[in-house]
């Protein structure tokens, strides 16, 4: 359940239900119903007149049973990548040969890098040059 029942739509359900007309300011919530299950409600009719109406909220979809398939946990097994973009290896599969110089943990020079968009120059030599503002004219007396 993600919403709450208050005083509004119970009066709109006595209306629908059993045809009886009664202002939401007569149905008292101390707060707004939040679980599914019975509820005691304060109707206060008149100064005089205060009853207890049972309010049962129940849900509108059923709730989903779980059912999980061992073939399911095997297709989540085999849908997972590593991480940093390595590849991942089959169990036992002893042919898989890295690439030249890729031993853990070492890294080519940055010179022999490629170069990605996104390693750019620090000089900021796209950027137009910065031009100063001129300063006001400062008043003499």
């Amino acid at each position: 359940m993600f919403g709450t029942v208050t005083s509004g739509m119970i009066a709109d359900q006595l209306k629908t239900q059993f045809d009886v007309s009664l202002d939401k300011r007569k149905v008292h919530l101390e707060h707004p119903i939040r679980a599914l299950g019975e509820h005691d409600v304060e109707l206060r009719l008149h100064a005089d007149v205060v009853t207890k109406l049972k309010v049962r909220v129940e849900s509108s979809t059923p709730l989903p049973t779980p059912e999980v398939a061992p073939a399911t946990e095997a297709r989540r097994e085999e849908q997972r990548t590593e991480k940093r973009g390595r590849r991942p290896e089959a169990p036992g599969d002893k042919t898989a040969k890295p690439a030249e110089g890729a031993d853990k943990g070492q890294r080519a020079p940055r010179g022999d890098r490629p170069q990605h968009s996104g390693d750019r120059p620090r000089t900021g030599g796209d950027r137009p040059a910065r031009t100063e503002k001129p300063s006001k004219p400062q008043k003499t007396e």
